[in-house]
């Protein structure tokens, strides 16, 4: 289940990021994280500011995909190489996934580390997903309240609360076999694997030895500091990871790129954006050392 669910979104948010990386000169690693950006963006417009429902995205966002599916075959000879190349990637740890929810289901993936934070993104998920942002402002101007401690009691005081994560949460609970906890343990890896294309493209920049490379992405997302923040379920900071990481790879190149507006800058802004609207907090601290 795990292996069908994953591969099939890298490969829709790999199809997705062909439509601009002719233009943009996206690399192949980068495309599903620019994918996962561009749809972050969206469902914050669409949902705050022209009030759609997640519904209404989702088929949307749908209708893109079988889009860009269909553009992706027409022009198959440009991208089977590097779809071959993600495969290779990304299968040890979709395996070791895989793996550790047929031998442990629930019991890992339930209440790994952190509780509240954990009701906080399902809950205000749930929310998303249930009524649009004019309906939870109608019920939280009434003091909504309902007894048996109703989801929505304490999702409405934090529908504003880093809202990104429970957006994506919001857009999966569309998929019909997918229950709103399972969804919590596939959102963390999908973005293991985004962290993992982000490093990967990051290590590139300095060594053209690929298998070398794959090695040090995986001792990255295999180490404490990132799965101590998997653990506790620290889901913005997890997604906002591989934008922070492309962000410091063109920041290295950033002094060429301010002389000339080209690709890389406007990839560099829009990476900043995401990073943002994604995890603000974090944003704001790491702003200044790179702005150094």
């Amino acid at each position: 289940m795990v292996i069908i669910f994953t591969l099939s979104l890298i490969f829709i948010l790999f199809t997705q990021a062909n439509f601009a990386s002719k233009y943009l000169k996206i690399d192949s690693f980068e495309k599903p994280i620019f994918s996962i950006g561009v749809l972050i963006v969206l469902l914050n417009y669409f949902f705050f500011n022209l009030g759609l429902s997640i519904n209404f995205v989702f088929n949307l966002i749908l209708l893109i995909s079988i889009l860009s599916i269909f553009y992706t075959l027409i022009n198959f000879k440009n991208y089977k190489k590097n779809k071959i190349k993600l495969l290779y990637v990304i299968l040890p740890i979709i395996i070791l996934f895989e793996l550790i929810y047929i031998f442990y289901g629930q019991q890992f993936y339930v209440f790994r580390g952190n509780q509240q934070d954990t009701f906080v993104y399902m809950s205000v998920g749930l929310s998303f997903f249930n009524y649009t942002h004019q309906e939870l402002i109608n019920l939280k101007n009434n003091n909504y309240e309902i007894i048996n401690h109703h989801y929505l009691n304490h999702a409405l005081n934090l529908i504003y609360y880093r809202p990104s994560v429970s957006l994506l949460i919001g857009l999966l609970k569309n998929i019909p076999s997918l229950n709103i906890i399972f969804i919590g343990f596939y959102f963390k890896i999908i973005c293991t694997i985004l962290t993992l294309f982000s490093i990967l493209s990051f290590f590139n920049n300095f060594s053209s030895k690929f298998k070398i490379n794959i090695f040090f992405s995986y001792s990255f997302i295999l180490s404490f500091f990132y799965f101590y923040n998997f653990e506790i379920d620290a889901y913005s900071l997890i997604l906002s990871l591989p934008f922070f990481i492309l962000i410091v790879k063109y920041s290295l190149t950033i002094e060429n790129e301010l002389k000339k507006f080209n690709q890389n800058l406007v990839k560099y802004i829009f990476l900043w954006s995401c990073f943002f609207i994604i995890y603000p907090n974090g944003a704001a601290i790491i702003l200044l050392p790179v702005f150094i």
